[in-house]
């Protein structure tokens, strides 16, 4: 992994359900991490979803792990745009040096 390349900064956020006093499930996210990433966008598409069209974009994010755990229940926040997390694969030296995270946002139109 090439530092040099790690040049946009994103931020990681942990999902989290609460109670409320009424015993409502409250969802919501805060950030957990603050890291630079490489950022790779690799396509995108539109569709037509109940009558609304949403265009979706799916990027590469690569990270160095440095303590880092992440899982697929987190999501990114890069650019404006929230990423819900896909796919992460462990990446270097005996999977030690980083994560590759496949990441899609999504916006309705």
């Amino acid at each position: 992994m090439q530092v040099g390349r790690l040049n946009q900064r994103i931020i990681i956020q942990n999902y989290s359900e609460t109670q409320n006093s009424f015993g409502e499930v409250v969802r919501s996210y805060s950030t957990l991490y603050t890291r630079w990433a490489q950022v790779k966008p690799t396509g995108g598409s539109e569709s037509i979803q109940a009558d609304e069209k949403v265009a979706s974009r799916v990027a590469e994010f690569t990270i160095r792990m440095q303590g880092t755990t992440i899982d697929e229940k987190m999501r990114i926040v890069w650019n404006s745009y929230t990423w819900e997390i896909v796919s992460i694969d462990e990446i270097g030296i005996n999977l030690k040096e980083g994560y590759k995270i496949t990441a899609v946002s999504k916006d309705s139109q």
